[in-house]
C-alpha cells in the first residue's frame, strides 16, 4: 500500500517519471541511468524537494 503525503508530491512523482520515460536509452545513459532505474530516481528528486520521505510503502 502506498500512502501520499499530499497530491502536489503525487504530482512531481507523476510528472519526473513521465519526463524520464519520454528520454531516449542514450539520454538516460548519459544521465547515468537506466528505464529500471527511473522509479527509484523520480522518488529520490521529490523526497529531496520536499525534504522528507513523501512514499511509505506498506
Amino acid at each position: 500500500m502506498i500512502i501520499w503525503d499530499s497530491p502536489k508530491k503525487y504530482f512531481e512523482l507523476y510528472h519526473t517519471i513521465r519526463q524520464l520515460k519520454r528520454l531516449s536509452n542514450r539520454d538516460l545513459a548519459d544521465l547515468g541511468i537506466t528505464r529500471a532505474d527511473i522509479d527509484t530516481v523520480a522518488k529520490r528528486s521529490v523526497d529531496q524537494k520536499f525534504g522528507s520521505s513523501s512514499i511509505n510503502n506498506g
